[in-house]
């Protein structure tokens, strides 16, 4: 079975701006629209506001690290209804 994957949000949470630009670059062939934050605790204060369809996070930041940003507790429902979205069946 092969699936589509639909994304048209996408979270950037990078706190070196020529980075980011690169993976704005990177990012442009989904046509998605790309929200950035500067560190962890920005990201989740932008996630507390929107929903995006994909992730993309720096390790190493200042505030609240990346590592403690995908360490935020999902609620497993949220997660599963997103992946659900995501994923529709192409025959």
């Amino acid at each position: 079975m092969v699936y589509h994957c639909v994304v048209t949000k996408v979270l950037v949470v990078e706190d070196e701006g020529t980075v980011l630009e690169s993976i704005r670059k990177a990012l442009a062939p989904l046509e998605a629209e790309v929200v950035s934050a500067g560190n962890g605790r920005e990201a989740m204060g932008k996630l507390a506001l929107d929903d995006v369809d994909l992730i993309v996070t720096d390790l190493v930041m200042p505030v609240r690290t990346g590592v403690e940003f995908v360490r935020k507790p999902f609620k497993p429902d949220s997660l599963l209804a997103a992946a659900r979205r995501l994923m529709n069946p192409v025959p």
